[in-house]
């Protein structure tokens, strides 16, 4: 850019020679059209700042400066140069070129042409990247080069701390990802789509209650609202939602609307305004699907047939999981809207889906779900089976060997297998597959967690769907709602081998913080419950009635309970167990 009106953003610049501005006319006359009010605060701006180390290379006739930054950050880059006009200098993150095995193009980057004399200039869009990277040509005297890093107006008060540190990194790692695909929308990575792909917002916005405020549940609502007022007249649902992408992928849409999408958001906020506001839409969307002859779900391809990157998807299975999910939300969420007409179809697709898929999917030689198309049972059909509510424990011990073997799950399918490992009482095997899982993104340099198990060689260092600390906060530290708004929650730890687990969340009622210690076989949990709420603790023993059992609240010897109803306050629960064997 050549900036040839000088000091014109200045107050007192003589504007007397422009000429006078025109009325365009008020909202909604064009060009405006109808305007929408901004529904979160501005973006958190950090001022100008020195990076936290710079290095210069000299080479072919120019400089090569990197500003090294303390984290994947969202930024735009300045610099201070003193130059003769006409001189073009560069500027791009070091993820520019990143992500070009994808088969995409490059990233933003930036271009300024100096003027002559002293030149300042501060790039308008916002990058991103671990550092940022001044190509300055011979002839141009580099005086400065700063940063301004740009974040969703959210804080970090939720926290996770264990004795083990690489699950301590993974969950810190899994944050900055969080934070850093956060800003006017959800988007998947910062240095390609930017867009709303709404699977991606299903596993983010579980995380933003574990990690974030309470602002940042505005962004869940906005990214609800935009989806469904992009609805078409056919009742398809797609996202990203925009003029130039047009594909639904019907997975993805069944699990935005269901148990873990727009349900997750009423359960965690009690915000019944805005599903009321998408119900309309969910119920004319689930119109859509249709049952077969087999009592089963008929396959919809939509503009885009994808259920997981990787091999071995078992779309069949997972049509009829997700749909399940979907329904399942759809009762309340009808209930709730004033459609209670509606439920009846719903439970009776439900009953239909309960009936025939074990009779169809369950390979009972073989001890899991699997699909007639597939050879080898998948480890997301298995693991949705167990999430979704239609696997039944009996058939646990055979869905626990295939997640315990089989790893085509990518990352975004990962966290409904350690989910399923939770949920079938095998937190043990749920820490292990993470630590396998994830041991290169946490011994990686980078400070954020990738879209596939190979970084760069398949995609973003840096993707949404990552959800590893939902799972370390709501079910090994074991924190969840149990009613709308957390107005009565659980305490349910998985320590999974664990001695020592602190979490702290916060809610619309405030703060609960919990830690889990092992002192032998002493168990002591230190609870503090917000006020208008009331915790249902079950502690981590099998030993509870046990006559040699101890039990202790804030000191005082009680009588067993499971679970435990406590009202707002502070406590510590103690338990020693016995050696039965």
């Amino acid at each position: 850019m050549n900036d040839t009106l000088i000091g014109w953003q200045n107050q007192g610049y003589d504007d007397n020679d422009w000429r006078p501005a025109v009325t365009k006319g008020t909202p909604p006359a064009l060009p405006w059209k109808t305007l929408v009010e901004r529904p979160f605060p501005q973006w958190t701006n950090s001022g100008l700042k020195s990076y936290c180390d710079e290095s210069y290379l000299k080479t072919d006739g120019k400089t090569i400066a990197t500003g090294f930054l303390p984290y994947d950050a969202r930024i735009t880059a300045y610099l201070k140069v003193k130059a003769p006009a006409g001189k073009l200098i560069g500027i791009q993150t070091d993820q520019y070129h990143g992500w070009l095995d994808f088969n995409e193009g490059p990233a933003n980057r930036a271009e300024y042409l100096t003027k002559e004399g002293l030149n300042e200039f501060e790039t308008y869009a916002w990058m991103s990247g671990n550092n940022v990277i001044y190509t300055i040509p011979d002839g141009v005297e580099l005086i400065d080069v700063k940063y301004r890093e740009l974040g969703y107006p959210s804080a970090f008060t939720g926290q996770f701390q264990c004795d083990d540190p690489f699950y301590n990194r993974l969950w810190m790692k899994a944050r900055r990802t969080l934070y850093l695909n956060m800003f006017d929308n959800y988007m998947d990575c910062p240095e390609r789509e930017q867009a709303l792909w709404w699977g991606d917002v299903v596993n983010q916005s579980g995380e933003c209650f574990y990690t974030l405020d309470t602002v940042s549940h505005a962004l869940i609502r906005k990214s609800i609202i935009t989806l469904v007022k992009w609805q078409r007249a056919d009742s398809t649902l797609f996202s990203p939602p925009s003029r130039i992408w047009n594909a639904e992928l019907p997975q993805q849409i069944l699990a935005s609307i269901g148990w873990y999408g727009f349900w997750n958001y009423f359960m965690n906020t009690n915000d019944s305004a805005t599903i009321r506001e998408a119900y309309p839409a969910v119920r004319t969307y689930l119109g859509l699907w249709k049952l077969g002859t087999n009592g089963l779900v008929v396959h919809r391809k939509g503009g885009w047939d994808w259920g997981d990157w990787g091999t071995n998807v078992d779309i069949a299975i997972l049509d009829n999981c997700w749909y399940y999910l979907a329904l399942k939300a759809a009762i309340p969420m009808a209930i709730l809207s004033g459609y209670p007409q509606d439920t009846a179809a719903y439970v009776t697709h439900m009953r239909s889906l309960e009936t025939h898929f074990a009779p169809t999917f369950w390979q009972a030689d073989e001890r899991c779900y699997r699909s007639t198309k597939l050879t080898t049972p998948d480890d997301r059909a298995n693991a949705m089976a167990v999430v979704s509510g239609l696997a039944t424990p009996d058939q646990y011990p055979g869905i626990l060997h295939v997640l315990n073997t089989q790893t085509f799950a990518s990352p975004y399918l990962e966290k409904y297998v350690l989910e399923a490992c939770c949920l079938m009482n095998a937190d043990t095997l749920a820490l292990k597959r993470m630590k396998t899982r994830y041991t290169d993104m946490v011994n990686s340099r980078y400070s954020t967690l990738w879209e596939v198990w190979d970084g760069l060689k398949g995609g973003t260092i840096n993707h949404g769907w990552n959800a590893p600390n939902t799972i370390l906060s709501q079910y090994i530290a074991g924190l969840s709602p149990l009613q709308p708004g957390w107005t009565t929650f659980q305490v349910k730890p998985r320590l999974g081998g664990l001695t020592n687990v602190t979490q702290h969340v916060t809610t619309p009622h405030g703060p609960i913080t919990v830690t889990h210690d092992y002192y032998g076989r002493t168990f002591i949990m230190h609870l503090s419950i917000p006020p208008n709420t009331q915790a249902h603790v079950v502690l981590p023993t099998t030993q509870l009635n046990h006559p040699s059992t101890t039990l202790r609240l804030n000191d005082t010897l009680i009588k067993p309970q499971d679970p435990f109803i406590l009202k707002p306050g502070t406590y510590c629960i103690q338990v020693t167990t016995v050696d039965t064997n």
